[in-house]
């Protein structure tokens, strides 16, 4: 057959290719096709078997004990990831879709970074040696929280993304100077004022 041929010329140690994916039947030749009654093409961990999103890794096949453990593709139908070290859902690869910025640590963080430590659960990332505050962790790590204008991750009992004062964060710092009023956060001067007037009659009497 032409399949023949073409090892006869190229390579000795194959001879037959019964799928035609261009990888040899022969498991002691060069790049043996490790599915040889199935056409594929992945170069990876195995030759010649199904590559869904042909990126060279094979898919993971439980028909024949291959699984992702073994070296298939941890995210067959994503071609930019193929390997997931800590097994959280988020690739190794950091040019990929939704790289894991903590590919050794196995958790959960969605929104600053992905597969970070996330202790409150609201999706943004614990700050570390290498993540502070500053480039989007979470500054209320412990606290369940989506405030974003002032802090992030913050609690924000009325929905207007200023987070409510606590006693390290106050109204000078740019807390929610009315926390259960979504459509104020700063404070108004009209407020002031009335402080100032109901206070000197206080001072007044004495009291």
């Amino acid at each position: 057959s032409a399949a023949s041929d073409v090892y006869k010329r190229q390579d000795n140690t194959q001879w037959s290719d019964e799928d035609g994916d261009g990888y040899g039947d022969n498991q002691s030749g060069t790049t043996p096709d490790a599915c040889i009654q199935r056409p594929g093409g992945s170069y990876t961990d195995r030759f010649g078997c199904g590559d869904y999103d042909e990126d060279g890794v094979s898919d993971p096949d439980p028909a024949s004990n291959y699984f992702v453990s073994d070296g298939a593709d941890a995210f067959f139908d994503e071609p930019t990831q193929w390997a997931d070290s800590d097994i959280d859902g988020y690739g190794d690869n950091p040019l990929g879709f939704q790289p894991d910025a903590c590919p050794q640590l196995r958790d959960s963080s969605t929104v600053d970074r992905f597969g970070c430590t996330d202790s409150d659960g609201d999706g943004l990332s614990d700050p570390d040696a290498s993540w502070t505050i500053t480039n989007g962790a979470d500054a209320c790590p412990m606290v369940y929280g989506n405030s974003s204008a002032d802090r992030i991750g913050c609690l924000d009992q009325d929905g207007d993304n200023y987070s409510d004062p606590t006693d390290d964060w106050g109204l000078a710092e740019g807390a929610d100077a009315y926390p259960k009023d979504p459509t104020r956060w700063i404070k108004e001067a009209d407020d002031e004022l009335s402080l100032i007037h109901i206070s000197e009659p206080t001072r007044r009497r004495g009291i």
